[in-house]
């Protein structure tokens, strides 16, 4: 049995799924003529674990920090490590303790997404031109690791889909990768750049992967594609949080408190409504929250400016990432997570980034030359010299409905 692996590997958490290549890889339709590639069969095992490398920081920033001092190489061996372990547990789980050993452990082929950072970290590749402007990546990614690199451990082939940029990766290629083809109902391997996104019934559309480096595409009515990144820090993954909850039930949670005025719309907890009605998050919790909350809302009201479109023209609004899947989207409102106009539209897509990981896998080249053609043709809006983001983040910080 030929095992495949789909990887994307998030700043906090790390999701994996196995695949038998010798029976998926005929169920995946997608060729030249436009097919919708669609995955018929599911995986043989899925893992959600958290990235060992929330030791070293519990964002990009200070990992970036500690490879500065410490080399990037301490930080692939760990990774690399983890990943290893991850795969082959898998393996015996699925094949059984009574197999061969070499039988267990043979992984064909193996596609990892991610953000820039980490893909650089995963591949040992220096992560110094992410520490200041103008942001220069050693590479962009996009296709096959030679057989020689230090991932040859993981599998005979190594893919990494195409980043745009320092701080767009290949994890916003691959989920608007899975967006267009639920949208469009797939894509034309070849055509013109965004031809079969702007032919599409559903645009424009949105696509918002909310994480600790929050990304973001917007695909407007003639399939010109804008992209921007918003650093939202790991609230909405459970990172740092005093609970063990993350995404959807936590906006729920702040919807219920704002509701029962337990706290007020600047986010503040009195002591005496703390004392007299149930609260599962306190004062830092909510801070966090917020911090990841304002930087979300801002960016997506920025994107949308900047392309001259507001919420209402937005017809499908896909919302990625680990955040549950039972999306409230009275809670999205309540919290001014997004514009009122935007959350009618919004739907869960899960973890849509490693749904296109998987497209990619399970495809011969149709799923890796679009991602490429995505990653060349977008436009990136940068934030952080944008007057209006400044501006809006601060107006979004408070959980107030617009």
């Amino acid at each position: 049995m030929r095992y495949g692996f789909a990887v994307d590997i998030g700043t906090t958490n790390i999701e994996i799924s196995l695949w038998d290549l010798d029976s998926s890889a005929t169920s995946v339709c997608g060729d030249p003529a436009g097919e919708a590639l669609v995955l018929r069969t599911v995986p043989l095992k899925t893992k959600n674990v958290r990235n060992c490398l929330c030791y070293y920081g519990a964002d990009v920033v200070s990992r970036i920090l500690y490879a500065h001092y410490n080399g990037v190489e301490v930080l692939q061996k760990k990774l690399v490590a983890q990943l290893k372990e991850e795969f082959d547990l898998m393996i015996r789980e699925v094949h059984g303790e009574s197999a061969p050993e070499e039988s267990r452990s043979e992984a064909a082929r193996a596609v990892f997404t991610g953000n820039t950072v980490m893909l650089h970290i995963l591949s040992g590749l220096s992560v110094s031109g992410f520490e200041k402007a103008p942001f220069t990546p050693v590479s962009l990614f996009g296709g096959a690791e030679p057989a020689a690199s230090a991932l040859a451990s993981l599998s005979d082939e190594v893919v990494l889909p195409p980043c745009i940029g320092a701080f767009l990766g290949a994890d916003i290629v691959c989920a608007s990768l899975t967006a267009e083809n639920a949208v469009s109902g797939g894509f034309a391997s070849g055509g013109a750049p965004g031809a079969e996104a702007g032919s599409a019934q559903g645009v424009p559309y949105i696509v918002i992967d909310i994480g600790t480096n929050t990304e973001i595409m917007l695909v407007d009515a003639d399939g010109t594609r804008t992209a921007c990144s918003a650093a939202a820090g790991p609230a909405f993954e459970g990172g740092g949080l005093s609970v063990e909850m993350k995404g959807s039930a936590l906006v729920a949670e702040l919807a219920r408190m704002l509701d029962e005025g337990i706290m007020d719309e600047t986010g503040y907890i009195s002591e005496n409504n703390a004392d007299e009605r149930r609260t599962t998050l306190n004062q830092q919790d909510v801070r966090q929250l917020q911090l990841a909350k304002g930087a979300t809302a801002a960016a997506v009201e920025t994107l949308l400016q900047s392309v001259g479109l507001d919420a209402a023209g937005i017809k499908k609004c896909f919302i990625c990432g680990n955040f549950g899947n039972a999306l409230d989207i009275y809670a999205v409102k309540k919290t001014g997570l997004l514009p009122a106009a935007l959350a009618e539209k919004a739907v869960y897509a899960g973890n849509a980034a490693l749904r296109g990981a998987e497209l990619i896998l399970l495809s011969k080249t149709a799923a890796l030359r679009h991602a490429s053609e995505i990653a060349a043709n977008t436009v990136v809006l940068q934030l952080a010299d944008s007057p209006v983001f400044a501006e809006k983040y601060i107006q979004r910080m408070n959980f107030v409905a617009f």
